[in-house]
C-alpha cells in the first residue's frame, strides 16, 4: 500500500524570510509499515519539492542559503498508527540516511531548533472511534547551529516498541466509519486486528457518568471557580424522584473524576427541604471554555464526602501569603507562532519600531492588598520576535527602571526581574514597555503574557478569599474583611477538599469581621474562604440518563447540528430532507458536548 500523507502545495502560505532561491516543502511517502514481533516498524520516503519539481540532494547543496524551507517543513509531519489498545508505545530506534547541507545559519533555519528530535510521540494514545491510535511526528530537517549545518532524511525508519500484554480483537463490521479509517491510519491493515468499543474506563472526560437504574442526571454549569451551593429547591424542581431515595448515595463528577461534597441533613437518610450541596469547583483555564461543567448524579452505592479538620488552638500569626497574578489578552492571531500544531497563536499586543527608531505601549493593572515589610516581588513576560533583526526591550514598573534585554529574529524570551516590594500599589499600577531597532533590519515584539509574584494580605472581596499558608508547621490565620463568619475549606487536594472546623470571629470597630483558623500542615497549604451569603448558585438542568449518540444503532443520512436556540428552524430543514427520503437527525451541540466532552463547551 503506499499512502500518500504529504503536505499541501499552497504558495500562498509559503514565507521566505530572506532567501532569494526557491522555498522547498517536503511530501511524505509511507512506503511500508510492518509489525515485527512486539514491534510496529514504519518506513517512509522524503522527497524535496518547491511549487513545480522535486529537487536532489546536490542542487540543495549548490543553493546553500539562497534556499529557504516553508514554515511547515519545521513543524514536520504527524502520522496516525493504529495500536494495540493494551500496549504502551515508546521509540525504539530510529534509522536514516542522514544527509549533510552546509548552511549559512539564518532565522530560517534556527526555527528548526525549537523541535530538534527527527521522531516522537506526541501525547498519549487516544480512541479514534474504536481504534487506540498514537501520534508519531516526523520532522526529515533539523538545524544544528553549532556546526552550521542542515541534517536532511530522504528515508528514515522508525521502530516502535509495543510494551505490555495484548492481545488481537477482530474489526467488527463498521461501513460507515471503515473509508475514513482507511484515509487516516498509516498502518490501517494492522489495525484491523485490534479494534475493540472502548470501556469506559478509558474515555477520560469524553462521556459524561450515566446514572445508576436509568434515573437522570443533572448538569451543574459553573461561571467561576470557588464553593458552590445547589439549593433543596433546585433538586426537587428538578428530580423530584430523588426525594425519597437516599441522599448519601448523591455522587458528583467533574468529567470521571470523583468530587467530594457536602449534602446537609443527609443524616436522616432523607433530603429536606434546607437541605443544600456544596463543593468546590477548582480554577480551570478559560482559553479552552467560560465554564466548567460537573454532573449530579444518584448512584447505587454511597458517594464521595468531604473530609473534616479540626483548627482549634494557638500559634503565632502569618501577615500574608505569597500569590501570583497573572495577565494576559488575546488580541492578535498569528498562525505561525509559534511553530507547533497545538500551540495558543493568540496575544496580547505588538510593537514594531516606526520612522523614530522606537515604539511603546502601557499596561495598567490593580493587585490585591499588598502586605508590608522588607520583600521583593518578581516580574515575568513572555515576549516574541516576529520578524528578523534586533530590538533592545525597556520596561519600567511605576516609573521605577526594571531593565533591559535584547531580542533577535524570532527568538522567544521569558525574561524576569526582580524589584523592591514596596513599588507595588493595590491600584494603580502601570508598566511601561519600550522597544528600540538595533541595526538596518526592524523586528516587532509580540507579547504573550504578563505575570507578577507579591505578597499579599488575609483580605476577602465581596465576601471570598482564595488564600494560602507558605510555611510548614502551624501558624495563625486572620482573614479580615468578612460580614459573617465565612466557611473555610482546605483545597490543597481541589478534587477532596476538607472542612475546617473551629473558625472564629471578632467584629472590629469599622463592622466587619476578622475570621480566625490555624493552619498546621507539613507544606504549602490552600484555602477558601467563603461568606454563606456569598456563595454562588451554579446553573443546573437536567439530562437524560442515557446519551443517544454513543449508541451504535444510531444512524442518519443527514445529520444537522444546531444549538438549542435554532433547534425549530432545524427540525423544519430535517422534516423536508425526510420527505426526499433521507434519514434526518436534529442533535443540539449540548448533547455533542455531553457525548465526548463531559458537558464542556
Amino acid at each position: 500500500m503506499l499512502l500518500v500523507v504529504g503536505l499541501s502545495l499552497n504558495p500562498g502560505r509559503a514565507r521566505s524570510l530572506e532567501a532569494a532561491g526557491p522555498t522547498l516543502l517536503y511530501p511524505h511517502y509511507v512506503t511500508e509499515t510492518r509489525l515485527e514481533g512486539r514491534e510496529l516498524v514504519v518506513w517512509v520516503k522524503t522527497a524535496f519539492w518547491d511549487e513545480q519539481r522535486p529537487y536532489s540532494l546536490d542542487e540543495i547543496r549548490a543553493l546553500g542559503p539562497a534556499l529557504a524551507f516553508h514554515d511547515d517543513v519545521w513543524r514536520g509531519l504527524t502520522l496516525l498508527l493504529a495500536i494495540p489498545p493494551q500496549a504502551a508505545v515508546r521509540i525504539a530506534g530510529v534509522r536514516g540516511e542522514g544527509q549533510v547541507v552546509d548552511w549559512w545559519f539564518t532565522a530560517t533555519a534556527r526555527r528548526g531548533l525549537e523541535t530538534p528530535a527527527v521522531a516522537e510521540l506526541v501525547g498519549p494514545p487516544f480512541w479514534f472511534r474504536d481504534q487506540r491510535v498514537q501520534r508519531l511526528r516526523l520532522r526529515p530537517v533539523l538545524a544544528e547551529e553549532r556546526r552550521q549545518r542542515l541534517l536532511l532524511h530522504p528515508r528514515l525508519e522508525v521502530r516502535l516498541a509495543l510494551e505490555g500484554d495484548w492481545n488481537e480483537h477482530p474489526a467488527r463490521p463498521d461501513p460507515h466509519w471503515e473509508s475514513l479509517y482507511q484515509q487516516v491510519l498509516a498502518n490501517y491493515g494492522d489495525g484491523l486486528r485490534w479494534r475493540q468499543i472502548p470501556p469506559a474506563s478509558e474515555m477520560g472526560t469524553g462521556a459524561a457518568p450515566l446514572s445508576a437504574n436509568g434515573i437522570r442526571r443533572l448538569r451543574v454549569l459553573v461561571q467561576e471557580p470557588g464553593i458552590q451551593r445547589i439549593p433543596y429547591a433546585q433538586i426537587a424542581a428538578l428530580a423530584p424522584e430523588w426525594l425519597e431515595r437516599d441522599p448519601r448515595h448523591l455522587q458528583m463528577y467533574r468529567g470521571r473524576e470523583k468530587i467530594a461534597i457536602l449534602v446537609e441533613g443527609e443524616e436522616d437518610g432523607h433530603l429536606d427541604t434546607g437541605d443544600d450541596i456544596l463543593f468546590y469547583a477548582p480554577p480551570w483555564s478559560h482559553k479552552a471554555s467560560l465554564a466548567d461543567v460537573f454532573w449530579l448524579t444518584l448512584g447505587a452505592d454511597k458517594g464521595s464526602r468531604m473530609a473534616v479538620r479540626p483548627a482549634a488552638g494557638e500559634a503565632p500569626p502569618l501577615p500574608g501569603f505569597r500569590d501570583t497574578r497573572h495577565l494576559e489578552e488575546a488580541h492578535i492571531y498569528y498562525s505561525d507562532l509559534p511553530m507547533s500544531e497545538d500551540g495558543d497563536h493568540w496575544y496580547w499586543a505588538a510593537l514594531r519600531p516606526g520612522r523614530s527608531g522606537t515604539a511603546t505601549t502601557t499596561i495598567a493593572f490593580a493587585l490585591a492588598p499588598l502586605a508590608w515589610g522588607p520583600l521583593d516581588a518578581t516580574l515575568r513576560l513572555r515576549v516574541l520576535g516576529r520578524d528578523l533583526g534586533t530590538l533592545l526591550v525597556h520596561l519600567w514598573l511605576n516609573e521605577y527602571p526594571l531593565g533591559s534585554f535584547s531580542l533577535a529574529d524570532g527568538q522567544e524570551a521569558t525574561p524576569s526581574f526582580v524589584l523592591p516590594h514596596f513599588l507595588l500599589r493595590d491600584q494603580n499600577n502601570e508598566l511601561r514597555v519600550l522597544v528600540s531597532r538595533q541595526g538596518e533590519q526592524t523586528n516587532t515584539l509580540v507579547l504573550d503574557w504578563l505575570e507578577l509574584e507579591y505578597v499579599r494580605r488575609y483580605e476577602a472581596k465581596a465576601g471570598r478569599l482564595e488564600l494560602a499558608v507558605d510555611w510548614p508547621g502551624s501558624w495563625r490565620v486572620d482573614m479580615n474583611g468578612f460580614h459573617e463568619l465565612p466557611w473555610v475549606w482546605d483545597v490543597t487536594r481541589p478534587l477532596q477538599p476538607a472542612r475546617v472546623m473551629d473558625v472564629r470571629g471578632r467584629r472590629g470597630s469599622d463592622g466587619l469581621l476578622t475570621a480566625t483558623f490555624v493552619s498546621t500542615a507539613s507544606g504549602r497549604t490552600r484555602y477558601t474562604a467563603c461568606e454563606p451569603g456569598a456563595t454562588p448558585t451554579p446553573q443546573v438542568t437536567a439530562a437524560p440518563a442515557q446519551n443517544r449518540l454513543r449508541d451504535p444503532a444510531l444512524q442518519a443520512d443527514y445529520l444537522i447540528l444546531t444549538p438549542s436556540d435554532l433547534r425549530p428552524a432545524a427540525e423544519r430543514l430535517a422534516a423536508y430532507r425526510r420527505s426526499q427520503g433521507l434519514q434526518a437527525m436534529v442533535v443540539e451541540l449540548s448533547e455533542v458536548y455531553d457525548a465526548f466532552n463531559a458537558g464542556v463547551a
